[in-house]
């Protein structure tokens, strides 16, 4: 068009008397056009470059053919526009770098082997197209970039997901899209490779937060915490057993998920104030109940022995005690007694008759006689005699068979102690290692140069003098009893179950010391206080001594620990004549200087009234459950037996 406009200026400018070279003045344009001749080739390179009228050769000659409406130089409507649609020559040519669409061919048609696309395009279909960014024909023909969850884009022949809100392409491959919904994916919750983990149970990813599905059985998420899963164990968890909300009570403890009653068992919800754990059975009771077993827990070796058990220190373990025929140990080595009777068990013997045992031929008569008693598994009764002259060990069995062992001289004796052995406790064996105390006071003319220590008993012979296997010197005191020529020597005499025996005031008022039967050896084992007046087993491990003013300490067997006061100074309120301990009940019975016979608790609590004596004595309990005591200074008979039942139940 622009070659016509062109064409019409030069013509306007003809009329106007403008000359050309050899074209005459006619007013019309002469055609100098040769048919046969090319066209100049187009030479504008530029805004710079000049069109040159002067010798422009026009294509075809200017006819002036429109309609007389239409504007001068302009073609008629329903012409066909010239071939040449160059720009004129005074515009600026533009490289064409705006992005193709995604369906426009970028260049003309007719591609093929023989006419290839420019550099950067492909021939797909026929059309030149830009492979580098066309998303339906990104880097080959055909290969549309997926529009999952995606606004795609090609770049340099390659797809690029641009995804879309809540969505990731999270296996790096866009061929599929963004194909994971990061709003519930468990394994991508809120961005890719985030999984969500629950120890214990199953995740689940709500709203691009990591929750909790599902708790694995036995497990529950009781602080609805994500982060820490299934926290709570269900199935052992006394604060939470088979629920969240559900807590074991006082004496309770959770096992398989259910809250059981047993407070014996390890990890037992703690009985409620004012009670105390009964392990008869695993029940909270009050203090004192009938047929309360109770107590603490004590180390013995990888063990640790509770109410009805006691360390042997042979084995380093437990075994039971205090009534109870079994033992309960769970994993841990925490121990306790089983078949622990209500009911004192019947003994299997019987004492003899409290007629025999007063009679003249077993504890003497007049002004002197038995000092000292006690009884063994079997039954038998025991008595040492404080009279002038020689003295004497005598024993009578239940059918009223007395037998006697002479001392090697003219020795006052003080105590005889028996062993008493734990499985023996209701009935035995007859055969017990016997020991006795030689305490001679220096001024009451005793024929020895060395008048007090222990003795030991031979059992195979009645007719052997009692030699003196633990040699004392002389020691004084003024009890238990506040007379002289009584309270001198060795005393505190006890025989173990083990059959070593102990005895105090050895070289020193306060020394206690241990003779081993087997060794023959002698060793002192603890120093106390005050001088020593009593003592007896406390368990397999420690004796309990009674020094004067009343105090109670234990004392290890083997002396490997310092002694240790038991309960408040002075607990029962008198000086100690003697004390044993009921194997039954765990309990304790003294007889006191004030005459009172007492039962106390092991930890010296709960002193208990059971009579009223008729003098000082000496006590022993036996297996067929009676407290016997030997009642010293009864004037003219000098000593007496008496008896009072021990409890029937605990």
């Amino acid at each position: 068009m622009w070659r016509s406009l062109f064409g019409a200026f030069v013509l306007l400018a003809a009329c106007s008397g403008g000359s050309g070279a050899n074209t005459p003045d006619t007013g019309v344009m002469v055609d100098t056009f040769r048919p046969d001749t090319a066209p100049p080739p187009d030479t504008t390179t530029g805004m710079d470059s000049q069109a040159q009228p002067d010798t422009f050769v026009p294509e075809a000659p200017l006819v002036d053919t429109a309609p007389r409406d239409t504007a001068p130089g302009e073609p008629p409507m329903d012409s066909t526009p010239p071939v040449d649609t160059a720009p004129p020559e005074d515009t600026v040519a533009t490289p064409d770098t705006a992005p193709p669409t995604d369906t426009a061919p970028d260049g003309p048609p007719g591609c093929s082997e023989a006419a290839p696309c420019p550099a950067g395009q492909g021939c797909c279909a026929g059309r030149c197209l830009d492979l580098q960014r066309d998303v339906n024909n990104c880097g080959a023909c055909g290969n549309a970039c997926p529009s999952v969850a995606s606004t795609p884009s090609c770049v340099a022949g390659r797809c690029v997901c641009g995804c879309s809100a809540s969505f990731g392409d999270c296996d790096g491959t866009c061929a599929n899209g963004c194909e994971v919904n990061l709003a519930t994916s468990a394994a991508h919750c809120g961005a890719c490779g985030r999984a969500c983990v629950v120890a214990r149970g199953t995740p689940r990813c709500v709203g691009s937060v990591c929750q909790v599905a599902a708790c694995d059985e036995g497990f529950g998420d009781c602080d609805m915490l994500a982060a820490n899963g299934c926290e709570g164990d269900l199935r052992a968890d006394n604060a939470r057993c088979g629920a969240c909300a559900t807590r074991c009570g006082p004496g309770e403890r959770c096992a398989a998920g259910r809250c059981e009653r047993d407070c014996r068992r390890v990890g037992a919800v703690a009985c409620e104030a004012g009670s105390v754990c009964d392990f008869t059975d695993g029940q909270c009771r009050a203090p004192g109940a009938l047929c309360l077993l109770a107590g603490e827990f004590r180390a013995c070796g990888m063990q640790s022995c509770g109410p009805g058990t006691t360390c042997d220190p042979e084995s380093n373990r437990c075994v039971a005690f205090t009534g109870c025929r079994g033992l309960s140990c769970d994993a841990s080595g925490r121990c306790y007694g089983t078949d622990c009777p209500c009911r004192r068990p019947a003994g299997t013997c019987s004492t003899a008759s409290l007629e025999a045992l007063n009679r003249a031929d077993f504890l003497g008569s007049g002004s002197e006689g038995a000092f000292g008693f006690d009884l063994d598994d079997a039954c038998n009764a025991y008595i040492a005699t404080l009279v002038s002259g020689p003295d004497f060990v005598r024993r009578l069995a239940p059918s009223g068979a007395l037998t006697v062992w002479r001392s090697v001289t003219n020795l006052n004796m003080g105590e005889v102690a028996v062993q008493r052995r734990p499985e023996g406790a209701y009935g035995g064996a007859a055969t017990s290692e016997v020991a006795f105390a030689y305490i001679c006071c220096s001024s009451c003319g005793c024929e020895s140069t060395n008048p007090q220590g222990v003795g030991h008993v031979d059992m195979a012979s009645s007719t052997a003098p009692l030699p003196v296997v633990i040699p004392a010197t002389t020691t004084a005191g003024m009890g238990p009893f506040g007379v002289y020529y009584a309270d001198t020597g060795p005393y505190g005499l006890a025989v173990s179950a083990a059959a070593d025996f102990y005895v105090g005031n050895v070289r020193a008022n306060g020394d206690y010391f241990r003779y081993d039967t087997s060794a023959r050896s002698v060793r002192p084992i603890a120093t106390l206080p005050a001088r020593v007046h009593a003592s007896t087993a406390y368990d397999l491990q420690q004796m309990l001594v009674a020094v004067e003013g009343g105090d109670l300490y234990l004392v290890s067997n083997t002396g490997g620990d310092p002694p240790r006061r038991l309960g408040s100074p002075r607990p029962l309120g008198s000086e100690v004549v003697s004390v044993r301990r009921d194997p039954f009940t765990g309990r304790f019975y003294a007889g006191l200087r004030d005459r009172r016979l007492v039962s106390f608790a092991p930890d010296a609590t709960d002193v208990q009234l059971v009579a009223m004596l008729p003098s000082p004595g000496r006590i022993s309990l036996s297996a067929d459950g009676w407290i016997y005591v030997l009642n010293v200074f009864r004037g003219s008979r000098f000593s007496e037996v008496t008896r009072y039942p021990l409890p029937a139940t605990r």
